[in-house]
């Protein structure tokens, strides 16, 4: 079972209500354990979002070009993971 959290401001956070996420096509089958964000959790995660644009906007595209090749790289090694995952 995949547990969902968010990522806020560099760090994971586990607070929240935790809500079971069930397999649409098998409804006894849990597929996540989901922590669901309340509005104080929203307005973190803008803040946060708010104080790290500067910082991107001022990073050279290449840099910001090669920060996303990355990330692509790394969705492509876990592409049949996440595609089950996302199916379920």
């Amino acid at each position: 079972m995949t547990e969902l959290r968010s990522y806020v401001g560099g760090a994971w956070t586990g607070d929240g209500t935790t809500v079971h996420d069930v397999n649409p096509a098998r409804p006894s089958e849990v597929v996540a354990e989901v922590r669901a964000a309340d509005a104080a959790l929203a307005r973190d995660a803008v803040a946060a979002a708010r104080a790290a644009f500067a910082g991107w906007r001022d990073t050279p595209a290449p840099a910001r070009g090669e920060i996303l090749r990355r990330a692509a790289d790394v969705l492509e090694t876990r592409a049949d993971e996440v595609g089950r995952d996302l199916t379920r």
